[in-house]
């Protein structure tokens, strides 16, 4: 997993719209939605929750921030307890999905505000490469992928050891279709 990979799969959610609960782009995002979301996309499967997702990968300094990292803060009415995350951007800011009323945006990590509420940071590593499935039995049947629920095309892809794109034209897919639990996907040869 390339970190400018997940940083530019962030950014084409900008402007998608805030929905407590939301978890995928045709519903709009929470903040820990997205991050989980955006993780998904590419093989790294991730907790739901914020209060959660304070707990994968390893803790990052400040100092040591990388684009793709995990960015939390305390914005209710807990002083310590994160429960806002957003993915590091660089340059000093962070894509997040912050509120209410409000839509995934581009906003400065450390203004001010956000500085004063900051409550560390995660960086989150892929797993190591699954070996690439076989496409066909020793009969020459093909095989087949059946989706679960929390499957996304980067997830699916990576577990197969093949490419996104193989993985969408073996089935006449296109990268804004949704998967539905259930679908079968033949597997690329």
């Amino acid at each position: 997993m390339e970190a400018e990979g997940v940083v530019e799969t962030a950014r084409t959610q900008l402007g998608r719209a805030y929905r407590w609960g939301g978890e995928a782009p045709d519903t709009g995002f929470d903040c820990s939605g997205l991050v989980q979301w955006v993780f998904g996309q590419h093989g790294v499967s991730l907790p739901r929750r914020t209060a959660e997702q304070v707990h994968a990968g390893t803790s990052v300094s400040r100092k040591d921030l990388r684009p793709g990292d995990l960015l939390f803060y305390a914005l209710g009415k807990s002083k310590s307890r994160p429960d806002h995350v957003g993915i590091y951007a660089g340059d000093g800011k962070f894509i997040h999905s912050p509120r209410t009323g409000k839509h995934v945006m581009l906003s400065p990590a450390f203004n001010r505000y956000f500085a004063a509420r900051f409550r560390g940071a995660r960086r989150v590593e892929a797993p190591g490469r699954v070996q690439a499935a076989s496409a066909e039995s020793a009969s020459g049947v093909p095989r087949y992928y059946v989706v679960k629920r929390g499957d996304y095309v980067w997830k699916i892809a990576r577990e197969l050891g093949v490419s996104p794109h193989e993985l969408l034209r073996t089935n006449g897919l296109n990268r804004d279709d949704v998967l539905r639990v259930g679908q079968r996907l033949r597997v690329p040869d």
